[in-house]
């Protein structure tokens, strides 16, 4: 599943990823990739990199492991766990 969040703050942007967490879980989805700029998106992109976000999702039961995306403005994870 793929999700933009060009133009969002980072914490629209959180909200946003965990509800397309949810829809993953529904849908038996297990790639998540997030759109969120090269430049611009360095907030997001940062964030969504980090051992935070991985912590946090974790707490919501979702095991998340980055995967190399060829795309320098997107970050893809393989989802490996809906435990929630």
């Amino acid at each position: 599943m793929k999700i933009d969040l060009h133009g969002l703050e980072l914490s629209e942007a959180i909200i946003e990823v965990h509800y397309t967490l949810e829809e993953c879980k529904s849908d038996g989805d297990r790639l998540l990739e997030i759109v969120h700029g090269y430049n611009t998106g360095r907030v997001l992109k940062n964030y969504f990199l980090s051992q935070k976000f991985l912590k946090s999702v974790e707490k919501e039961g979702f095991r998340l492991t980055r995967q190399k995306s060829p795309n320098p403005g997107t970050t893809l994870f393989k989802i490996l766990d809906f435990s929630s």
